[in-house]
């Protein structure tokens, strides 16, 4: 439903003189780009690699390191 609103204005502003109709339609393309990523993201890549980056980062902080001078 969001999309179809999205297309509808888009289509009625764009080619519009008005400076400010124009800032408004780039704000819209960039919001809806914004609250569609993750979506788009898990749909395309799964959720599944969000789940084995967490567990590398556990274990990377819990490895003991050692610093010798050279």
């Amino acid at each position: 439903m969001l999309f179809v609103v999205y297309v509808l204005v888009q289509t009625r502003l764009q080619g519009s003189e008005l400076l400010i109709l124009n800032l408004m339609v780039e704000g819209l393309d960039i919001l809806i780009w914004v609250a569609l990523w993750f979506p788009l993201d898990a749909l395309f890549f799964g959720l599944l690699s969000y789940d084995i980056n967490s567990d590398s980062y556990k274990r990377a902080s819990q490895m003991q390191l050692k610093i010798e001078p050279a």
